[in-house]
C-alpha cells in the first residue's frame, strides 16, 4: 500500500485488426432479437438469479418469446444446456469455433451477455471477452455484484446496461434491451 504510486494494472485488451471487417457487419436476422454470450458458460459461476431472470424475461414476452434467441457459442455442458431450455428461452448452442467466427458472432449479434463471477474477488475480475464485446460495438448486458470493475467499464464507455444478481433486475434489463430492439431504436453498444 505504501507504494500504490509505483503499482500499474495492464489490463486485456482486443486486435483491432480482428473486427475490420466483422464490426462492419449488422445483426443477421431482424426477425428475432439475438443475445449471445461467448466463451465457456459454467454452472458453477452462474447464480440462480440468471436463469430465473431468463426466465422471468421470457415469460413476460408471451406469443413474442420466438422472437427472442440466446446463442451460446463456446462452452456449455450439457447441465447447463438443460437449465437454460428449462427457463423457455429459445436457446441456439455452438460448440467452439476459430476466433474470428467467434468475432464474428458477436458483431452479428443484438446484444451480449457478459457474467461477472461470484465469489471471492469476483467483483475485481475484468474477463478478457469484455474488451471484445466492447470493441464489437454490441450493447453489452453485464450481470454482476454492484460496484465491480465489469460494471465500472461497461458505465464508463457507455456500452450496454448493468445489472446486479437480482431475477427482477435481470429480466428488466432484457426488457429494456429487446424492447428498443423492437421499436427500432436499438440500445447503442461501445462506439469505440
Amino acid at each position: 500500500p505504501e507504494h500504490a504510486d509505483k503499482v500499474m494494472t495492464i489490463t486485456n485488451g482486443f486486435d483491432p485488426a480482428d473486427f475490420a471487417i466483422a464490426a462492419r457487419s449488422k445483426p443477421a436476422d431482424g426477425s428475432r432479437f439475438v443475445l449471445t454470450f461467448v466463451g465457456r458458460f459454467q454452472l458453477a459461476r452462474t447464480g440462480e438469479e440468471l436463469f430465473g431472470g431468463l426466465r422471468r424475461f421470457v415469460e413476460g414476452l408471451g406469443p413474442d418469446s420466438d422472437r427472442f434467441l440466446l446463442r451460446v457459442v463456446g462452452y456449455a455442458n450439457k447441465t447447463v444446456q438443460t437449465k437454460l431450455r428449462a427457463t423457455g428461452v429459445p436457446c441456439e448452442f455452438v460448440d467452439y469455433v476459430p476466433h474470428e467466427e467467434a468475432i464474428r458472432a458477436m458483431c452479428s449479434s443484438d446484444a451480449l451477455l457478459l457474467k461477472s463471477l461470484t465469489g471471492p474477488n469476483g467483483d475485481s475480475v475484468i474477463p478478457a471477452k469484455l474488451f471484445e464485446y466492447l470493441a464489437s460495438g454490441r450493447p453489452i448486458l453485464a450481470v454482476g455484484p454492484r460496484g465491480c470493475e465489469c460494471e465500472r467499464i461497461v458505465r464508463a464507455c457507455s456500452a450496454g446496461l448493468t445489472v446486479d444478481f437480482d431475477e427482477t433486475a435481470i429480466a428488466d434489463a432484457l426488457e429494456r434491451l429487446f424492447d428498443a430492439w423492437a421499436d427500432g431504436h436499438p440500445i447503442a453498444g461501445c462506439g469505440l
